[in-house]
């Protein structure tokens, strides 16, 4: 039966894992008004919550997949992340810090954790954290990218360009991954690499819309000089679209 919970849910999960997030919240949305305890259902929906940029809906879901799984450590970190986008700060620290507790090599939580950090000034704090998951878990590269995006903060800009690589070697078709390389390149005035960079994100990722704004920079500003401020990481407040596109990537396999 196409209509049964069953059917919806798997419907709903192959068009999460395509990126057709409306389509995946309507049949998973169906599948949880048949069969809201369907095992695997809220969290599927609190993923899809996340990347439509609907944090509080986000956050009931994954509160739901918690009452059936109240110690598993993705869930706890995508709760997290649902508080974090609600600017939760304590709530979405304590969530992610249980979430490492329980899965200590749990690189989506760790990332997390790290920006949350930054967000809050604590370098130092951000560091340690993603230095202890590259430690844990080399190969995950998004580990990589939030290191290249700390050492930016910290105006490292040769150690962000090492970590970026990094990132773009273990990621080669993430648009996150090319964006931040692209932004490292900018920041080192080597132009005309981040513009590939730039151009290689909007490929993978047509609906990117800090490469498609930092391509536009790229193009309009190379001669204003005024590039470098747009785009440098203090330029982005608290909370802001940096942030949210980094969390959202964070649900890509393989990251």
């Amino acid at each position: 039966d196409p209509f049964s919970p069953f059917a919806l849910f798997a419907q709903g999960r192959v068009l999460l894992a395509r990126g057709d997030l409306g389509d995946a919240r309507d049949a998973l949305g169906q599948a949880a008004a048949l069969s809201p305890n369907l095992p695997g259902l809220q969290e599927s929906l609190g993923a899809v919550y996340l990347r439509l940029d609907l944090p509080l809906r986000a956050e009931t879901a994954y509160r739901a997949a918690l009452q059936q799984n109240p110690g598993m450590a993705e869930l706890h970190a995508g709760l997290g992340a649902a508080l974090h986008a609600q600017g939760k700060i304590a709530e979405a620290e304590k969530e992610y810090r249980f979430a490492l507790d329980k899965e200590p090599k749990n690189s989506t939580a760790r990332v997390r954790l790290a920006q949350l950090l930054i967000q809050q000034g604590q370098l130092d704090a951000a560091q340690q954290e993603l230095q202890k998951g590259t430690a844990e878990t080399p190969e995950r590269g998004l580990l990589w990218v939030q290191m290249a995006e700390n050492s930016l903060y910290r105006q490292r800009l040769q150690e962000a360009l090492e970590y970026a690589l990094r990132g773009v070697n273990l990621l080669p078709n993430s648009s996150l991954a090319r964006y931040q390389l692209g932004r490292v390149y900018l920041e080192m005035d080597r132009v005309v690499q981040a513009e590939t960079q730039f151009r290689r994100a909007v490929a993978l990722d047509p609906q990117n819309a800090q490469a498609l704004y930092a391509l536009g920079v790229v193009r309009e500003r190379t001669q204003s000089g005024l590039w470098a401020a747009a785009l440098s990481p203090g330029a982005a407040a608290v909370g802001s679209s940096s942030s949210t596109l980094t969390l959202q990537n964070l649900q890509s396999p393989g990251a």
